[in-house]
């Protein structure tokens, strides 16, 4: 009888699982901090404004994303990953710092917002390579069952960093005596961040090149894309979603609740650390249970629900309690987490292994910067212009329903 050896983590899957964390926890330290610092970097506008406003400096990731995996995807395919993955690293740690030394206030906010601007399109486009490269090469080789649970892994390893940057927002949003010091996060992050490059000088996250087919020239990048077209729209629209479970209840809701209750700011950010936590034991659970069954049909039933029920549930949201704003929140982390829990295994399948990195990449990229990261900009900005519940409500549903339709014309293993 032949024994075969159970996977087991690699130091090169550690290392991708544990910078996973801390890049998201770097992205996202700005999406819980947007309340503190829309006021200093915008000070001219008023409420809810300054809110949109805020929110709105996450759309340079529509520019910085895409530029940033065709740059970083075409380093990797041609060049060792390990080093490719140290340069994404060092630009998210230059964009970190850079925006700890940002002037504020009424006299410096114009050059403030400015370097806001070129410092999170920094971060942005290093990220997107770091994401298009590492969730692909964590992976690499791997039976279907292994790829869905290092694939489950990888989402654990962001909610990691996603929880840790929620406790600093709430740190800062229960105690008013931290918000002058808010530029402390930025510069612990990026130094941690630049730390985290030693870790990959070592032989865990180096491969040697291998004889795959490289795209040099424009034409030959825009030929490929366009051959791929119809996968780069599916992908997007999935991954785009994605996000969106995961921004509206984390990140819109903490900003958007307290328009329309007499709920607080601070109380909502309490409340997101615990929320967070249970969504990642219910990864840890998840993780283990879902890999027996069809990605494919877990997944569109997933989104189908959200479908269904968001445009009810939505429309109690005005003057709720924090018992319905919870069950709100946590029907949506739930059916994110099943939604979540094998996308990068999903992707995979829609493209073919030939420059995986620039299709995958690129097609994350703009679902989730057009979709998904700007959706509390968009949904707050469709709320401000019709005063009325339904409309941020639509967007989501629309999204959900376009994710339920790929996902029905979808097959997988």
């Amino acid at each position: 009888m032949v024994h075969t050896k159970k996977p087991r983590l690699s130091p090169k899957h550690f290392s991708l699982l544990l910078t996973n964390a801390i890049i998201y926890f770097d992205s996202v330290l700005y999406c819980y901090l947007v309340p503190i610092l829309a006021p200093l970097f915008f000070p001219n506008q008023t409420g809810m404004l300054q809110m949109i406003c805020g929110y709105s400096v996450l759309a340079t990731s529509c520019l910085a994303k895409p530029l940033g995996v065709l740059f970083f995807s075409h380093m990797a395919q041609h060049k060792k990953e390990g080093l490719t993955l140290r340069m994404t690293l060092l630009g998210v740690s230059i964009g970190l710092l850079a925006i700890s030394c940002l002037p504020t206030g009424q006299t410096g906010w114009k050059y403030g917002a400015l370097g806001l601007l070129v410092a999170r399109m920094i971060m942005d486009a290093s990220a997107a390579g770091e994401h298009a490269i590492a969730k692909l090469y964590l992976i690499e080789n791997a039976s279907t069952r292994w790829a869905k649970k290092l694939s489950t892994w990888y989402e654990m390893s962001s909610m990691v960093g996603i929880i840790l940057a929620g406790a600093v927002g709430s740190l800062f949003a229960s105690a008013n005596h931290w918000r002058p010091y808010w530029r402390l996060p930025f510069i612990l992050a990026g130094i941690l961040t630049l730390l985290l490059i030693f870790l990959r000088m070592g032989n865990c996250c180096t491969t040697p090149d291998t004889p795959t087919k490289v795209l040099f020239s424009t034409r030959e990048i825009m030929l490929h894309l366009w051959k791929e077209r119809r996968a780069i729209i599916r992908i997007a629209i999935v991954t785009g979603f994605s996000y969106v479970t995961y921004s509206i209840p984390f990140v819109f809701m903490n900003s958007f609740v307290p328009l329309v209750t007499n709920l607080s700011y601070a109380s909502m950010m309490q409340q997101n650390t615990p929320l967070m936590i249970m969504d990642l034991c219910l990864l840890s659970v998840l993780g283990k249970v879902l890999p027996k069954y069809n990605h494919n049909n877990i997944m569109a039933l997933a989104s189908g629900l959200i479908v269904v029920s968001i445009i009810p549930l939505f429309i109690g949201l005005q003057g709720a309690s924090m018992v319905y704003i919870t069950l709100l929140r946590c029907w949506l982390f739930v059916l994110g987490v099943i939604f979540c829990s094998s996308l990068t295994v999903w992707c995979k399948e829609q493209v073919a292994p030939h420059n995986s990195y620039l299709t995958i990449g690129l097609a994350t990229v703009l679902g989730g910067s057009l979709l998904g990261k700007s959706a509390p900009a968009i949904c707050l900005a469709l709320f401000y212009g019709s005063n009325d519940l339904l409309f941020p409500a639509l967007y989501i549903a629309v999204l959900a329903f376009m994710a339920t339709l790929v996902m029905a014309n979808s097959t997988s293993e």
